[in-house]
């Protein structure tokens, strides 16, 4: 070891005495004798011409190489084993600790270490991330060493400190170079690295404090040191501090550079200020700064924030895009910019220009990253093109056989096949992401969600939300309130509550929206005070009924027949400032036509008709009803809307056939009741059936009074063994749509009377048995008391049917043996009155 360095080193504090090539290989003194005469110069070139690679695998593994298969050889020299660790540095991507270390200790067998190594490796292990332990390692091998930090050395463990967020710490070490605490005064690198990070943490007040401090120690900041507290007033959008800034680098002799303008541009252009970054482009050609490929980088993004407009508008951005490009060298622009225009062609839906792009990336060959063809794609989607998506990503990845690297891809994807409805395509996206071990992430959870619930797929919906509860995706309001509204429908309220409480758990605050899906799903449920303790406790909450609010809450007092509650409703929604839509005009009409109040539902319906509104198969439905609760029926009035709903071209609902059943039943005209149930099997589409008690006693009366028996029993058919499905979107089904998915349907108690009843007018004796034998079993019922008499009361009423009495009762005893006590005394009971 020399010990005239180590004098001079400790008589000069701070000094870097290592600060040359040429110092090192002087002063770096071998402590190993000399080693037998061998060849040393093969592995030393090799050594150097591997470092010269600046590749950081490679240089590892020659010295590897040579350390292991002959440790007896002569050691590298000292500037060999600096540059080693110089090359470990300059890697983009941290090199793993255990390299470095082994290199430093190789050194040290033979080497005494300087300054100048020792900062070079604790710079090395800081970017490699463990900050504390490198800080540690580094004070003890400087004290085993006996060096003093220079200023370098606390520049590199203020940055460790401000990397890993200990900036109490950076700023105490800091004061601690200001006080004259260290040997090491602080210099713009200091100030600098202090700055950078308080601007970029948003700390203003930290960042000028630390500015003023320069100008008191008599530190003139450079433009980097101004631009780093530029970009910090720009995060916090003060655009007017940052303009501040700039005056005082006038007055310290700055200038804005081209960095200046592009964060300031850059800032505006993310706040879609056009007039701002307008004047700083002319600002810039005036004071003869020349923009780069930055600056219109950043001025592409004003063109995607901007709103979507008509054909007219993309063109012009399509030509001030251009223009701009125009200005800019070829080889210049980067795959940065290239992203930001697809971006903005994305956002524009200007599918043209971006194929144009993406076309011109692919003819030059240069490297297309996910942005520019997750971009793409978005932009097809956005369009509704989505079998074209579809297509670029199987060109893109599949055919080449490469993996997208994120969700993002996905989840473009997944939306696209939701605007299309493709749950298929979707459900094969998704398969694909977790195949290739792609955290889905929320929009694909999400949107797999709404396409599982938009298919009546409940089940899997769910479990695709479980997923994301343990995975702690930051869950919307929206995708539970598509989750509440499902269980709401097929009236789950216990599923539905706890997806509310879920809701608030998650710190969400529910919405007008949220809460009128609960009034809806009691409205499902019949509870109507559960609607009005749920408005009254949205109303506490603070948020106002909206539109949607008033109009379920009409529907609640509609079908409860409180008229009165409707019509205060109605004004409450009035004074609010809600203009009534359709849907508010039709219940209101619906609550005069349950008071029989023709004059006023007319009134209603000419209002829509005023209003501009085109009435829909609800509103004729509605209307039809009302004239069939008239004491007279008027045909030509139903003749007419029946010529409207054809006109209007509105499909038929089974609620329509419903209401002109109920109208032509109540009366009494049997012929057009069966005729319009006909007319609705015949649609080419099949229509959900969920017949009402009345239509569907309309209808046994019918057939009952006209002798129809083929078509009662088909009816029947249709009523309870048709496989019942989840209504349409927004519309209400009868409460008991669900009770037979896989059996058959319950219809009322009266219906059922009503259906035996008709059998028995017919002497239909076998198909009453097989309704008692099968039907009731399938339907989980048991004859009434009224049933009893309707079969056996008959029965008993003439003395030649003694053969089919027995039999009919051995099938009810034998299915309810209970029941004997209750057949008997029909059976009595009838034969007393005979």
């Amino acid at each position: 070891m020399a010990p005239g360095l180590l004098t001079s080193a400790r008589q000069q504090p701070g000094a870097d005495v290592s600060s040359s090539r040429t110092d090192r290989s002087r002063h770096h003194s071998a402590r190993t004798p000399s080693s037998p005469a061998r060849n040393p110069f093969a592995p030393q070139l090799m050594m150097s011409e591997a470092i010269a690679s600046r590749n950081p695998r490679q240089a590892w593994h020659t010295y590897f190489h040579f350390t292991r298969i002959d440790r007896s050889r002569q050691p590298f020299s000292a500037g060999t084993y600096f540059r080693l660790l110089l090359c470990f540095k300059g890697a983009k991507a941290a090199v793993p600790k255990e390299w470095a270390l082994r290199v430093y200790h190789d050194f040290c067998q033979h080497y005494t270490p300087q300054l100048t190594t020792l900062n070079t490796l604790l710079d090395l292990l800081i970017f490699n991330g463990d900050v504390p332990w490198a800080i540690d390692f580094f004070k003890k091998e400087v004290a085993r060493h006996g060096l003093l930090p220079n200023v370098r050395s606390q520049n590199i463990i203020l940055k460790g400190l401000a990397k890993c967020g200990r900036m109490r710490e950076a700023h105490q070490l800091y004061e601690q170079m200001r006080l004259g605490q260290v040997p090491a005064r602080p210099n713009e690198a200091t100030y600098s690295t202090m700055l950078s990070r308080y601007s970029q943490q948003g700390m203003i007040d930290e960042a000028n404090a630390i500015l003023n401090d320069m100008y008191k120690d008599k530190v003139y900041p450079n433009i980097w040191i101004f631009n780093s507290v530029i970009k910090g007033y720009v995060m916090k959008k003060d655009y007017e501090g940052a303009r501040k800034v700039m005056s005082t680098m006038r007055a310290s002799n700055q200038f804005p550079d081209v960095v200046t303008y592009s964060i300031l541009i850059d800032g505006y252009a993310q706040d879609h200020n056009e007039e701002a970054v307008t004047q700083l482009h002319e600002e810039m050609l005036i004071n003869g700064v020349e923009p780069n490929v930055r600056t219109f980088t950043s001025m592409f993004k004003l063109f995607a924030k901007a709103k979507e407009g008509d054909d007219e508008e993309k063109g012009a951005i399509r030509e001030r895009v251009n223009k701009l490009l125009a200005t800019i060298p070829p080889e210049e622009i980067n795959n940065r910019t290239v992203s930001v225009l697809m971006n903005v062609y994305s956002k524009r839906q200007d599918l043209e220009e971006a194929m144009r792009l993406y076309q011109q990336q692919k003819d030059k060959h240069r490297p297309i990253n996910d942005v520019i063809i997750n971009s793409l794609l978005d932009a097809h989607v956005r369009a509704g093109q989505v079998n074209k998506a579809n297509q670029l990503f199987h060109e893109h990845f599949t055919a080449r056989g490469i993996r997208p690297k994120s969700a993002w891809t996905y989840s473009t994807l997944i939306s696209g096949c939701g605007q299309v409805n493709n749950l298929k395509a979707a459900e094969r996206y998704f398969r694909e992401m977790q195949r290739f071990r792609i955290e889905p992430d929320v929009i694909s959870c999400s949107r797999m969600i709404q396409l599982y619930l938009d298919h009546n797929q409940g089940d899997a919906a769910e479990r695709m939300a479980r997923l994301m509860f343990q995975r702690k995706m930051p869950v919307s309001q929206q995708t539970l309130a598509m989750l509440m509204d499902y269980k709401g429908r097929w009236r789950d309220m216990g599923g539905l509550l706890g997806y509310f409480q879920y809701l608030v758990r998650l710190g969400h605050k529910p919405d007008a929206h949220t809460y009128t899906i609960l009034i809806n799903a009691h409205i499902r449920t019949e509870n109507y005070a559960g609607c009005e303790a749920t408005l009254k406790h949205m109303v506490d909450s603070g948020l106002q009924p909206t539109l949607a609010t008033f109009t379920s809450m009409m529907h609640a007092h509609s079908r409860a027949g409180n008229t009165e509650r409707v019509r205060a409703l109605w004004e409450a929604m009035m004074e609010a400032g809600h203009l009534p839509d359709l849907k508010a005009y039709t219940l209101m009409a619906q609550t005069y036509s349950q008071r029989n109040n023709i004059e006023m539902v007319e009134f209603v319906f000419q209002e829509i008709q005023n209003k501009g509104f085109q009435l829909d198969t609800v509103a004729l439905s509605t209307l039809i009803r009302a004239y069939g609760r008239l004491p007279t029926l008027d045909l030509s009035r139903i003749e007419k809307l029946k010529e409207q709903q054809e006109i209007l071209g509105l499909t038929p609902t089974s609620d329509y056939y419903g209401s002109l059943m109920d109208a032509f039943g109540s009366h009494r005209m049997q012929d057009r009741v069966v005729n319009t149930w006909k007319e609705m099997c015949a649609m080419e589409t099949p229509i959900p059936w969920y017949p009402s008690t009345s239509n569907l006693q309309y209808l046994i009366e019918a057939c009952r009074d006209r002798g129809y028996v083929d078509v009662l029993q088909s009816v029947w058919r249709q009523a309870t063994r048709g496989r019942a499905s989840v209504a349409p979107t927004g519309t209400d089904t009868d409460p008991r749509e669900e009770a037979a998915m896989e059996g058959l349907r319950v219809p009322a108690p009266e219906a059922i009377t009503a259906y035996l009843n008709a059998l028995m007018t017919h002497n239909r004796f076998r198909e009453v048995e097989q309704a008692l034998r099968q039907d009731f079993l399938d339907m989980g019922v048991k004859p009434s008391k009224e049933d009893l008499q309707v079969v056996f009361g008959g029965l008993a009423q003439y003395g030649f049917l003694k053969r089919e009495l027995e039999s009919m009762r051995s099938v009810v005893l034998g299915r309810w043996p209970q029941m004997a006590a209750q057949v008997d005394q029909v059976v009595a009971s009838t034969k007393l009155l005979g």
